[in-house]
């Protein structure tokens, strides 16, 4: 089969084209809304059930504190699928992890974005489902983000959509070959690598001991810089590219770009001069980073692609280029980049960014400056590291390589786990002729494996010609229209004074306002609008557990001018505004109490009145509020009545919570001294 394949890539070069089987959904997919799932809670801040503008379906569960999780059961078919999750993440510009748990086990982390409130993005894994139904369930890591809803496909899929395309535009032809060989290979198989030492007698010390255990030699070889070994690596570099090999590079040095591993440990860089230009710092950083560029040129003289992998595990900050913390690393990297590529014309590179196992996106420099990506581990089985490969693939849509390792990850396991890597390398010396897992007779099934690629079954990678397109697709989830919620009568997704205000117009018999839904304001769910639903709105706005309130995005605009003084009283069903009689609306409602006050009361007072409507069982009364909703009318000094500004809401929410905790509802009431109606004010029904 494998060797098939290289023939089939061999004869393709031949006609211009590559043949290649691009990873398909094989159904279409189902979409399941955590609305609907299971919340288990272990923090201390509840994970719940919230309305979100934007969710499909109008909500989502917000997970908070770390143990908290939503469980949601899926029906499937037997095989691997692609798992998306759709989510909001407003709250932390650095990312949030969450962990993923598959039938009762972690596959692993997913990296949630920043996106800001209302907004919402995806992020997915591969998973093995089995036929039926399958428990898939978020469990909080860092918390804090709302689920909405999940997409599962069945199918192979790659994470790659990058088009093979390095990010150098002026990427040497063969570097742009190698790299369209790498693309079409992510995904379909794995390339078998292997890092050099060079000091155990031999500089092919651990090729050779792999080709006499399988037969076979490696298709990747890993050499490094350190200890200014330029020329020395160099030529194996060279020679290996000869035999039709893939070279990558790395770089042990110290902040000098001189010495080896001891130096790389060294803590010695002021970071802040030595990133900053013009300083003697920069200099001398820009000097040391000029004799890998040096090198590199020399490679690039002999037509030699390498996949450079600078500063390497940088995230786990045991090197000096990862200890001045996420930014100062980006900042290095971009420097670098710059420098090799736009002054000393570096165009046969491949520019790999290698994580260590915790993989963290905040350290990732950009799309611009990185064309494959990686992460490393040491661990003491053969298992496929799918939840580092997930968790890897999550950071951008690049291939993504097993850039160090001890053991061998099993082919088996990766292909059944959806552990994608493009390459494993593993590293040297007591790593592959003493490892207890690395053994001969795993090295022979291993090299001989089908889903992996040696170094005789390379096609010629330096004349590849042009990549296959990739026709993954893209999850596309289904946003379905939000649910009306109670109260929320202007459909703006959050329950507020607006709201009231738009519900007492209506009731006033102002038949202009504007409803999203009818059925938002029928608080009572009786199919009717009335007083009734009135005081249902105030309890939705009173009540703790009710949605947070809060003033509307666009504020009112107070109006500048000035009412004459007015008298308000009431008589049975007459209202005299300046002993002018008002018409009535006849609408039954409650009876209610009315007294007239002059200007602004303090809590005691309130306190004191509401009291003894309690105490007088009289369970509902009204506030005025002026035309335009700003506020509570008062009368200054001369007797004139004057709009309240918006900064008073504060003391009309007191003067509310002050009612309910007597049991009285208070009722915001539309005063308008153009056109005026007001309620009955006679027996209730």
């Amino acid at each position: 089969m494998k060797k098939m394949l290289s023939l089939m890539m061999s004869a393709a070069l031949l006609t211009g084209t590559v043949p290649f089987v691009p990873l398909q959904t094989n159904a279409a997919g189902n979409q399941y809304e955590f609305e609907k799932g299971s919340i288990m809670n272990k923090g201390e801040n509840k994970a719940e059930l919230v309305s979100v503008k934007g969710a499909s379906g109008g909500k989502a569960v917000d997970l908070k504190d770390g143990g908290n999780s939503v469980n949601v059961n899926v029906d499937a078919e037997s095989g691997m699928h692609r798992i998306t999750f759709r989510y909001c993440q407003p709250y932390d510009e650095d990312g949030k992890y969450q962990n993923i748990i598959v039938n009762g086990k972690n596959i692993g982390e997913i990296f949630c974005e920043y996106t800001g409130d209302g907004q919402f993005k995806t992020v997915s894994v591969n998973a093995n489902l089995k036929q039926g139904e399958n428990d898939i369930t978020v469990e909080a890591s860092w918390g804090w983000t709302y689920f909405d809803c999940l997409l599962i496909e069945k199918g192979e899929f790659s994470s790659y959509t990058g088009g093979g395309k390095l990010s150098n535009p002026k990427a040497s032809a063969q570097a742009q070959s190698l790299y369209n060989f790498l693309c079409d290979t992510y995904g379909n198989h794995v390339i078998s690598g292997q890092q050099e030492s060079t000091w155990m007698g031999s500089e092919d010390y651990e090729f050779d001991i792999i080709k006499n255990a399988s037969g076979k030699y490696p298709a990747l070889r890993g050499l490094d810089y350190m200890g200014d070994d330029f020329s020395g690596c160099n030529r194996r570099a060279k020679k290996w590219y000869d035999k039709g090999g893939i070279v990558t590079i790395c770089w042990h040095c110290g902040s000098d770009f001189s010495g080896s591993h001891t130096e790389s440990l060294a803590s010695d860089l002021n970071w802040n001069a030595a990133l900053t230009e013009g300083t003697a710092e920069y200099n001398a950083l820009i000097a040391g980073m000029d004799k890998g560029a040096k090198a590199l040129k020399e490679l690039q003289k002999q037509g030699v692609p390498v996949v450079w992998r600078p500063f390497h595990e940088f995230d786990g900050k045991w090197f000096w280029w990862g200890k001045g913390g996420a930014d100062n690393f980006k900042k290095l990297w971009r420097i670098m980049y710059d420098r090799y590529t736009n002054y000393w014309g570096l165009d046969n590179l491949i520019w790999s960014l290698g994580y260590c196992g915790d993989v963290n996106g905040g350290w990732y420099p950009g799309d611009q400056y990185v064309d494959i990506i990686g992460s490393d581990t040491y661990v003491d089985h053969t298992d496929s590291l799918s939840s580092m490969y997930n968790k890897t693939a999550q950071v951008t849509k690049k291939p993504v390589c097993l850039h160090e390792n001890g053991p061998i990850p099993d082919p088996e396991k990766m292909k059944n786990d959806g552990a994608k890597w493009l390459w494993f390398m593993t590293w040297h010396t007591s790593f592959i002729d003493s490892s207890p897992f690395n053994t001969a007779s795993y090295l022979k099934r291993i090299y001989n494996s089908d889903y992996m690629l040696t170094l005789d079954e390379l096609p010629d990678v330096y004349h590849y010609g042009s990549t296959a397109s990739f026709s993954d697709s893209e999850p596309v989830f289904n946003i379905a229209t939000a649910e009306a919620v109670k109260g929320d009568i202007n459909g703006d997704g959050e329950v507020n004074v607006a709201d009231a205000v738009i519900l007492e117009k209506y009731l006033h018999g102002d038949r202009n306002v504007k409803m999203k839904d009818w059925k938002t304001a029928d608080i009572c769910e009786d199919s009717r609008l009335d007083v009734f639903d009135m005081i249902g709105m105030r309890k939705l706005l009173s009540t703790p557990s009710a949605p947070t309130i809060t003033e509307p995005s666009t504020p009112v605009v107070t109006p500048n001018t000035e009412h004459s003084s007015a008298k308000v009283s009431i008589a049975g069903s007459k209202f005299m505004v300046n002993g002018k009689e008002l018409w009535i609306n006849g609408v039954n409602t409650p009876w209610q109490n009315w007294n007239d006050f002059e200007g602004r009361m303090d809590e005691v007072f309130w306190d004191k009145e509401f009291a003894r409507l309690e105490a007088d069982n009289i369970n509902c009364t009204r506030i005025w509020v002026n035309c335009n909703g700003e506020g509570v009318v008062q009368l200054d000094d001369s007797g004139k009545i004057k709009s309240i500004n918006q900064g008073h809401w504060n003391d009309l929410d007191k003067l509310f919570k002050i009612a309910e905790k007597h049991h009285v509802y208070v009722m915001p009431t539309i005063l308008s001294f153009d056109h005026f109606k007001s309620e009955n004010t006679g027996a209730g029904r």
